[in-house]
């Protein structure tokens, strides 16, 4: 008998330790899985929750044991599907929920199944939670990005055709008609042209797989290259004062030469087409020594910015004033793609405005 309870004693300890194993595995897995795990009891009671879904609900693990779906996130739709689970009947669905003390708002997909045992009897309720936030937010970029595309190139397009149409109805005989409606076919082709190079630049700059070709390049003689050329193309007396302030010894930076050029001619030719002819444009650059960066910025006296629309100065085809934008030949790519430009050289981009008192856009540069 001593010999039998040994035994059974030793197989239980087993049989425990074979149990404490397998709950650390679970613990283990449940740990590094992305999704949110969430097991409720056949009473809606919270029994195990992962680190995720604490994460995604902003809840503390010591805090949510024994807490039903309402008490834990006070989301009545979460609360309605995780009831849907305990009463046998799966289900799936995406959710907005806001966290805690927080505005900021997440999507979860949510994937809620009944547990039961081998007799189907319920015994609780599996949920599993995945954030979509980023991707619901990308794809409403690319179908923005799509619908603004189309717009860009239909009123151009819708331009040329008119115009076309229009010479080909008998304009031909009007000498000055057909100079004028020829004028607004290259017109519009100039700005197709300028639409599809941007968003040729803009692709390549957005690519995640981009391929620099960096070398130690002078900022500063980039600069006196870029505002001669855009001199050199405009009527003089046509356009702002053009002044540069560059530090003494300006360190070299460790770019590719063509893309930073690409930014200073975005930056500095609207600066000059935004500022009246009797105005004046500042261009400086110098060290940041303390941050190990080089600071290049573009000063102008134009109308400027109002706030409201700062935050969103960069984003791919945004303009504060779609007239004056097309006026000016603005295809609204430009600032995006400095964007993309800078910090794919490890860099940052910024502006600040006044209303009627003018820009300052700057950008930096890792230092070579």
């Amino acid at each position: 008998m001593a010999n039998a309870v040994n035994k059974m004693s030793d197989k239980i300890k087993r049989r425990i330790e074979d149990l404490h194993s397998q709950r650390q595995q679970l613990e283990l897995i449940l740990a590094n899985l992305a999704d949110g795990i969430i097991v409720f009891n056949d009473a809606g009671k919270v029994i195990i929750i992962n680190e995720s879904a604490c994460i995604l609900l902003d809840a503390s693990p010591k805090k949510t044991q024994g807490l039903s779906a309402i008490e834990l996130t006070l989301d009545h739709r979460f609360s309605a599907i995780v009831n849907q689970a305990l009463s046998g009947h799966s289900a799936k669905e995406e959710i907005m929920m806001r966290r805690s003390g927080t505005a900021k708002a997440i999507i979860l997909h949510i994937s809620a199944a009944p547990v039961k045992d081998g007799t189907d009897v319920l015994g609780g309720a599996i949920i599993v939670m995945q954030d979509i936030t980023l991707l619901r937010r990308l794809e409403k970029v690319r179908t923005d990005f799509v619908a603004n595309v189309s717009h860009e190139l239909r009123t151009p397009l819708a331009s040329i055709r008119a115009a076309a149409e229009t010479l080909q109805n008998g304009a031909f005989g009007d000498p000055r008609a057909a100079d004028r409606f020829s004028g607004i076919i290259i017109s519009e082709s100039e700005r197709l042209t300028n639409l599809v190079h941007d968003l040729l630049v803009l692709t390549t700059a957005e690519s995640p797989e981009i391929s620099l070709r960096k070398e130690p390049i002078a900022v500063d003689d980039l600069i006196y290259q870029v505002v001669d050329q855009l001199s050199a193309a405009c009527p003089e007396g046509s356009i702002p004062k053009i002044k540069i302030q560059i530090s003494e010894k300006l360190p070299l930076v460790d770019a590719e030469q063509e893309k930073i050029q690409e930014v200073l001619v975005n930056l500095i030719e609207n600066a000059i087409k935004y500022t009246p002819p009797e105005g004046r444009v500042l261009i400086a650059a110098k060290p940041q020594d303390a941050d190990g960066y080089l600071r290049i910025s573009i000063t102008d006296n134009g109308p400027g910015i109002p706030e409201e629309h700062v935050t969103r100065i960069f984003e791919r085809f945004y303009r504060v004033d779609k007239d004056r934008s097309r006026e000016v030949g603005g295809t609204g790519l430009g600032l995006a793609i400095v964007k993309h430009i800078v910090e794919a050289h490890g860099g940052h981009v910024g502006v600040e405005s006044l209303l009627g008192r003018g820009s300052t856009f700057w950008f930096t540069l890792p230092i070579d």
